[in-house]
């Protein structure tokens, strides 16, 4: 009887510290990829100013994404690559058993 009450403690402090650090991971990984979409834009930007990228239709198409829709796409990066970060956790909790 005791034996089963200290198991259902420790799942649940196991269950409380998995969503925990999942959390944690979530912020962690969209917060790269948040720098990850800077970085992108930075350097395509960077490369239409110094006339790298000429071709008009691509011109168009990264400053549709990385000006015009530049929300949208923030909030799609930060989400892909937080819920990349948490699939990632828990596949790895998920093999241990």
């Amino acid at each position: 009887m005791i034996g089963k009450f200290f198991s259902f403690l420790g799942s649940i402090v196991s269950g409380v510290g998995l969503l925990i650090g999942s959390i944690i991971v979530f912020i962690f990984y969209a917060l790269f990829g948040y720098f990850f979409l800077w970085l992108m834009s930075f350097f395509a930007i960077m490369m239409i100013s110094w006339e790298w990228i000429t071709n008009e239709y691509v011109q168009y198409l990264i400053f549709t994404v990385f000006d015009d829709y530049k929300h949208i796409t923030e909030i799609v990066f930060s989400l892909g690559f937080g819920i990349l970060g948490v699939i990632g956790i828990l596949n790895k909790r998920n093999s241990e058993y």
